[in-house]
């Protein structure tokens, strides 16, 4: 699976740290009681944009790590009957907060109807699935498709 190229942590901590810099010089000449400059106030614009990028950056690494391992633990489970050539099934599973599977059905079914029910039995046995490195992005309700040729799920 290609994941989208993910720009380097360093390059964001760089422009981070340039922007801490800015503010330090634009600050340094400032009475104790005046209001900030408008160069302070634009570098602090700029530090909290590049702190919610950062932030929106690692999250968005940790739903995919957990994605991966949610694909990962459900195909070791998978028993594809024979013959489903280029089916697939979209999957709506919710997960208590452990990781165990307290339901799952299909949202939207391949037409036929043993490579519906392999997925739905794939997902119970996977149980628990694992849980995501951080625990700020576990969202219990999961809609994922599956095919045997995962370019068949490519939205």
């Amino acid at each position: 699976m290609d994941l989208p190229s993910i720009p380097s942590q360093g390059v964001v901590m760089r422009k981070i740290a340039c922007a801490l810099l800015l503010l330090a010089l634009a600050g340094s000449g400032c009475a104790a009681h005046s209001p900030p400059s408008p160069p302070v106030e634009d570098a602090q614009a700029t530090l909290q944009r590049e702190l919610a990028m950062e932030r929106t950056h690692q999250t968005s690494i940790a739903q995919n790590d957990w994605v991966i391992q949610l694909i990962a633990a459900i195909q070791t489970q998978w028993a594809r009957p024979p013959g489903t050539g280029n089916k697939k099934v979209t999957a709506r599973f919710h997960l208590t907060p452990d990781g165990q599977v307290d339901s799952a059905r299909i949202v939207q079914s391949s037409g036929n109807a043993i490579f519906d029910d392999s997925v739905i039995q794939a997902v119970h046995r996977a149980s628990p699935l694992p849980l995501p490195r951080d625990p700020a992005v576990f969202d219990p309700n999961i809609v994922m498709c599956f095919s045997p040729h995962p370019e068949a799920c490519a939205h």
